[in-house]
């Protein structure tokens, strides 16, 4: 299990997380994972799910137990708003069809099939975890943090919304069948702001 790095200035535990060092770090009892090229260092913690082993727990456990998390009552607007977004979002993303060979393997498997929908689940997790370790009450100590993951958020739904072809270049379908997110995922990516 990840461990607390410096005391956040709220009781993550109460919200059944633990917090590790960064994305490229995500440090369990005993593996840390390589680096991720579509995840770069960024600054500060993330949030990850009590009882979490990266190469044993399946991404569907981990999927549930992220977007269980509920807001507390001290957090901002803000902050708020873009958890319940975010946790939409990566719940639409595991549920989509494109996900089905993934969704039940160990997250630190490599995927068995590579698609867009695969990659947006995987950066709106991380993203999430990020914001989730990110002080609800946004004191202007952290504002750095914030820009930092609200943009990731924003980003995501860029890469969602592509209507230029981008997205699938970026992260071609291994099998070639030509992934679309579907308008449940389009749906809540909208209402990223």
């Amino acid at each position: 299990m990840a461990r607390f790095v410096d005391e956040p200035s709220f009781d993550m535990m109460e919200l059944g997380l633990s917090k590790t060092p960064a994305i490229r770090s995500c440090k369990t009892a005993s593996f840390e994972t390589p680096p991720h090229p579509g995840n770069p260092p960024v600054p500060g913690p993330v949030a990850v799910p009590d009882g979490f082993e990266y190469e044993v727990t399946p991404r569907r456990e981990y999927t549930d137990k992220l977007v269980a998390v509920e807001p507390p009552s001290i957090a901002k607007p803000a902050w708020r708003d873009l958890v319940n977004i975010l946790r939409e979002l990566f719940l639409a993303l595991a549920n989509h069809e494109a996900m089905a060979d993934n969704i039940n393997r160990p997250f630190g498997e490599p995927a068995k099939r590579k698609t867009k929908v695969y990659h947006t689940w995987d950066f709106v997790g991380r993203t999430l975890s990020m914001v989730l370790a990110v002080d609800p009450t946004l004191p202007r100590r952290l504002k750095g943090q914030w820009n930092e993951v609200h943009g990731r958020a924003k980003y995501s739904k860029t890469l969602i919304m592509d209507t230029t072809g981008m997205m699938d270049r970026m992260a071609p379908d291994d099998y070639g069948t030509g992934v679309e997110f579907g308008e449940e995922v389009l749906g809540v990516a909208r209402r990223i702001t």
